[in-house]
């Protein structure tokens, strides 16, 4: 098993202050990935790591029976975990960052195709809220990089842009579920 050195850490910030902040630890890795920790992905879905019955081989976030039709070759090969070391010296266990969206998208078709259970709804609804808000930072994040502008914004310039996004997605569902 081949452990990495972490050349960049971090925090992704997911939320907003009336409804809470979500520090997801990740890092930038000696080969150039991008990952999330371990325990970051099922914050990012509000999820316990344990407790729930799965398939063997997969993270309990997407590893329910009614979820298994919809894991794509992209998620199976996302879903392995990439031991690395942290400029402290500890060893740390994440995943591809590109694995949240990746969830998000599977949560979405399980939703489309009505094979949910009660207890999936609320990861829906932080999945439509994740996955939109990724969308517009992207954007702004390319239009930066097209521009030259990446290196004149404020370092958390588009983290900010991040719980802005996710704070209006968050509003319009509160009407929807008090």
């Amino acid at each position: 098993m081949k452990i990495y050195q972490a050349t960049h850490r971090g925090y992704l910030r997911i939320g907003n202050e009336e409804n809470g902040i979500v520090e997801i630890p990740c890092a930038v890795l000696e080969n150039k990935k991008r990952i999330i920790s371990q325990t970051g992905l099922f914050t990012a879905f509000d999820r316990p790591r344990k407790g729930e019955k799965r398939q063997e081989g997969l993270p309990s976030i997407i590893g329910a029976k009614n979820l298994v039709e919809f894991i794509s070759d992209e998620v199976l090969d996302k879903i392995y975990p990439i031991h690395y070391y942290h400029s402290n010296g500890t060893t740390s266990v994440g995943y591809d960052a590109d694995l949240i969206p990746l969830v998000c998208e599977l949560y979405l078709d399980a939703e489309e195709k009505g094979v949910l259970v009660a207890s999936q709804e609320k990861i829906v609804k932080q999945a439509k809220i994740i996955i939109r808000s990724l969308a517009k930072v992207g954007i702004n994040a390319l239009i930066d990089e097209a521009t030259g502008y990446q290196y004149d914004r404020e370092k958390d310039e588009l983290q900010k842009l991040l719980s802005k996004y996710i704070q209006e997605d968050f509003l319009k569902w509160q009407s929807r579920f008090p």
